[in-house]
């Protein structure tokens, strides 16, 4: 089952890559949708969906939600670049986390693949 953490460690890694994707993006959502009924932006409900619709599919074992989240990540950049331009110590704290993540899980990719080969789930 997808849900559980597999017992190898980049399997175990690339989960618990999800599982913090998860948190975040539904912390994101929650609170995006508070800043939004309070007149503030909506790229947090935005972000916050599309993170939390990537993890659910990294954790199912799809592909699609390592690059659904490089998708965010560029949005993110467009989003952070609108808000402060190339002002380096404005974007830094827009931008670290969301970075990391990406990073990460392109580099667990590979887990992925394999997995989902072992699985055969398409």
């Amino acid at each position: 089952m997808a849900w559980l953490p597999p017992r190898d460690p980049a399997g175990f890694s690339l989960w618990l890559c999800a599982v913090a994707l998860l948190c975040l993006g539904l912390w994101l959502l929650g609170g995006g949708i508070w800043l939004a009924l309070l007149g503030g932006a909506r790229y947090y409900v935005l972000a916050g969906a599309g993170m939390t619709v990537s993890a659910l599919l990294v954790l199912a074992g799809r592909e699609s939600g390592v690059w659904l989240y490089q998708g965010v990540l560029f949005c993110t950049l467009i989003w952070a670049l609108t808000e402060v331009g190339n002002n380096l110590l404005a974007l830094w704290p827009r931008l670290w986390m969301p970075a990391l993540l990406g990073m990460l899980l392109l580099l667990l990719l590979p887990a992925l693949r394999r997995q989902r080969a072992l699985r055969g789930v398409r």
